[in-house]
C-alpha cells in the first residue's frame, strides 16, 4: 500500500463530506491466476504468478484441498503434498521487503452492510470476532493494552483520523496443541496466539466482477491487515509447526465470509508456497 497515493484519494473525501469511489481493477484478468487478481485489486503490494505445466495448474483448481494436520492421511491435505512446484524462488534482484513477505487479510465489506452507526471498520471487527469465536470456542479475547502494559489499545495512524484497532486471542484448539506460554495473563497454559491488526477501510470500491459476483455494486475496501497466529513461543517453525499454523488459519477461513480474503506468504524453508484463502479454500498464484 503506498502511502501518498491512499492521501490523495482520501483528501478530497474530507474537503467535500463525501464518500469517494477508489478506482481499482474490477476486472478478470484472465491470464493470471484468480488469487493475483484478489491481490491486484486490492491495496497490497502485487506478488507473482508462478508458470507451471497446464496439468498442475488444472489439478489445484480442485476445490476440496484444504490444510489439515500432518497426521491426517486424507489425500486433499495438502499439508502431506509437495509443493516445492508452486513455489516462486526467483524475483528481481535487490527488491526490499514487501507486503506479500507477511500474512495479511483483504476483505470488501458489501456497502448494505454498514450504517451511519456502524461503519465499515466496527462490521469487519465484528465479523472477525464472531468467526473466531464460533472457531475455538474455547477462547479468551485480549486488549493490546492488557499484554503490554500500555494504556493504548488503538492508535491513530495520523491520517484524518484513521485508527488501526490490534486485537489478540488466546485460543484452545482440540486438534492442535499449542506451546504458547509466554504471557502472565493468559488463563490456562499451553495456547495459540492469534494477532489482528485491523487497519479499517480504505474507502468505497466498485465491486470487482470475481469478487462477491451479482450480489453488490459497491463494497468497502479493507487496507491489508497483517495476521498471525502462534503455535509456539519459537519464532521460527519447523516444517510440521509451519503446516500446522496453516490449518488453524484454514479452520478460521472456513468459517469467514466469501468476502474476507487471508493471504499466506511462501515459506521457502518449509516448502510451502503462498496461497489465498477464501472460505477454506486455496487459491494459489499459479498460471
Amino acid at each position: 500500500m503506498k502511502f501518498s497515493s491512499l492521501l490523495f484519494i482520501i483528501l478530497p473525501t474530507l474537503l467535500t463530506g463525501c464518500t469517494s469511489i477508489l478506482p481499482k481493477s474490477t476486472k478478470l484478468d484472465v491470464s493470471h491466476s484468480y488469487a493475483w487478481n484478489v491481490n491486484n485489486a486490492s491495496n497490497m503490494d502485487l506478488f507473482f504468478d508462478k508458470e507451471v505445466p497446464t496439468e498442475l495448474k488444472n489439478k489445484f483448481k480442485e476445490s476440496d484441498y484444504y490444510w489439515g494436520l500432518t497426521t491426517d492421511n486424507n489425500p486433499l491435505n495438502l499439508s502431506r503434498m509437495d509443493l516445492t512446484p508452486l513455489i516462486k524462488y526467483s524475483y528481481p534482484v535487490g527488491m526490499a521487503l514487501k507486503e506479500w513477505d507477511f500474512d495479511y487479510m483483504l476483505a470488501w465489506l458489501p456497502q448494505n452492510l454498514t450504517t451511519s452507526e456502524k461503519p465499515a471498520s466496527m462490521v469487519i471487527e465484528q465479523v472477525l470476532n464472531e468467526a473466531i469465536k464460533k472457531t475455538w470456542p474455547d477462547m479468551q479475547f485480549n486488549k493490546m493494552s492488557e499484554m503490554n502494559g500500555s494504556p493504548l489499545n488503538t492508535f491513530t495512524l495520523g491520517l484524518a483520523g484513521n485508527k488501526s484497532r490490534i486485537s489478540t486471542y488466546f485460543i484452545w484448539d482440540n486438534d492442535i496443541h499449542c506451546q504458547t506460554n509466554r504471557f502472565d495473563n493468559q488463563s490456562k497454559p499451553n495456547a495459540c496466539l492469534l494477532y489482528i491488526k485491523n487497519e479499517g477501510a480504505a474507502g468505497l470500491v466498485k465491486t470487482p466482477d470475481f469478487i462477491l459476483p451479482g450480489t453488490t455494486e459497491h463494497s468497502y475496501m479493507m487496507d491489508p491487515s497483517y495476521i498471525s497466529i502462534d503455535i509456539t513461543d519459537n519464532r521460527k517453525l519447523d516444517a510440521i509447526e509451519a503446516r500446522n499454523n496453516r490449518a488453524l488459519i484454514q479452520k478460521l477461513s472456513s468459517n469467514l465470509p466469501s468476502w474476507i480474503y487471508i493471504y499466506l506468504s511462501d515459506d521457502i524453508d518449509n516448502n510451502l508456497p503462498a496461497v489465498m484463502l477464501q472460505s477454506g479454500t486455496s487459491h494459489f498464484y499459479i498460471n
